[in-house]
């Protein structure tokens, strides 16, 4: 049953993902090459007006409300192999720590609404330095836990590749 459940998460997740990019594609520009990940990363007023310049309000604010359809997608998909790398390491700190990192993947999309709430004010011009400020502060901490639930689940794979190994080999 979980794997069916992770299955699902990972089509909504490659799904929302791909709409997220067709549908932001001129969201990418030279002085914008990271799309929407320039938003999120605005530090000042003047960086926030120079990508308001370059883009369509209407453009934002879908990306935004896709993005909103994506969080619960990536954010089940990567709890659940947080959860499914923990099981790779039995009763130990690492089996705790994945079950952490599955939490706080959630966190990390809690930290992702809120960066989508501010952003939508701040293409409303209802914006202020500290919002501006909150807002690459919780996209910093959103990617950093994630980035670190992405690791975890890689090493948990490799593991898992290396205990099938051996087991097949009948080490």
């Amino acid at each position: 049953m979980k794997w069916i459940n992770i299955r699902i998460a990972a089509l909504a997740t490659l799904l929302c993902f791909a709409w997220l990019r067709w549908q932001g594609a001129s969201l990418y520009t030279n002085i914008t090459p990271r799309g929407i990940v320039d938003l999120e990363m605005a530090v000042n007023g003047a960086r926030l007006q120079q990508l308001l310049q370059v883009w369509s309000k209407p453009v934002i604010e879908g990306n935004i409300y896709i993005d909103f359809l994506f969080i619960p997608a990536y954010a089940s998909l990567i709890a659940g192999l947080c959860v499914w790398g923990s099981e790779q390491f039995g009763q130990s700190n690492l089996h705790r720590a994945g079950v952490v990192l599955a939490k706080a993947v959630w966190l990390a999309a809690a930290f992702d609404v809120t960066e989508n709430l501010l952003m939508l004010l701040s293409i409303r011009q209802a914006y202020t330095p500290l919002s501006l400020q909150v807002t690459v502060g919780v996209a910093t901490l959103k990617f950093v836990l994630l980035a670190i639930a992405i690791i975890y689940i890689l090493f948990s794979g490799i593991r898992s590749i290396i205990q099938r190994n051996k087991l097949t080999n009948g080490a």
